[in-house]
């Protein structure tokens, strides 16, 4: 009986370390989850950044040559 007793009280112990080993490796697995969320996100909104500035860029240039073509235009016209 008392065997019994101390199996009982032993299988307890066990599935508790078991249980707070596996929360540990939840809350670790978590932890870098977050982490590498966080770095992703930061490489993303970088990413979408620099698409934002080249397009801006680009749009500036066309209305760069715009206005050179329509200068060259009308010193063409003057001569």
């Amino acid at each position: 009986m008392l065997t019994r007793k101390h199996d009982i009280e032993r299988k307890k112990r066990e599935i508790e370390r078991k249980r707070k080993a596996l929360e540990a490796q939840i809350a670790a697995l978590h932890a870098d989850f977050e982490s590498e969320e966080s770095e992703a996100l930061k490489m993303i909104e970088t990413d979408q950044d620099m698409i934002k500035r080249l397009e801006q860029d680009k749009i500036e240039m066309a209305v760069s040559r715009k206005a050179v073509i329509a200068k060259s235009t009308t010193g063409k016209l003057k001569k």
